[in-house]
């Protein structure tokens, strides 16, 4: 979860899939990916985020990381927060990111940016399924419930 200052504003970066990426085509993520060989899960986020929108990793303040999360599709996904300067040139894998959104954390903080609705069960519970809608960006699904749980841990922030 790569987060940033403009203006002094605080604000999260998320991505915009292509449509060529092998799943959650043209959904809304954080930049990420699948661990290689022998790599940790903080060197896999910090290569991803490398090779998707061309932050080096000396570029990150690591600043933490969140719960772990599984998701409807069989995902496993432990979330790290970072630090990263702004304004500053990004370069996009193209194959993979379409485009870069910048959003306002006071507007994910806004109550009537959000909703939650029950979709199916997940090891025989019903699973929540969240949803931040800001303008005409929809952020869903695992991104959503990341930022639920930034919201919570940095902001005490409650549904």
């Amino acid at each position: 979860m790569p987060l940033f200052l403009d203006n002094g504003i605080p604000h999260i970066l998320l991505t915009l899939r292509t449509d060529r990426v092998k799943d959650h085509q043209k959904q809304i993520s954080f930049p990420g990916g699948t661990v290689k060989d022998d790599e940790s899960l903080i060197e896999t986020a910090l290569r991803e985020i490398y090779e998707e929108i061309g932050v080096n990793k000396n570029d990150i303040e690591i600043l933490g990381e969140l719960d772990e999360i599984f998701t409807l599709t069989y995902y496993r996904i432990k979330p790290f927060v970072g630090f990263i300067d702004y304004p500053r040139k990004f370069v996009l894998s193209r194959d993979e990111i379409e485009e870069i959104l910048f959003v306002r954390i006071e507007d994910l903080l806004r109550k009537e940016n959000f909703r939650k609705e029950i979709r199916g069960n997940f090891l025989g519970e019903p699973y929540p399924v969240y949803f931040f809608t800001i303008k005409d960006i929809n952020i869903w699904g695992a991104t959503a419930k990341i930022i639920k749980n930034f919201l919570e841990v940095v902001y005490n922030w409650k549904e």
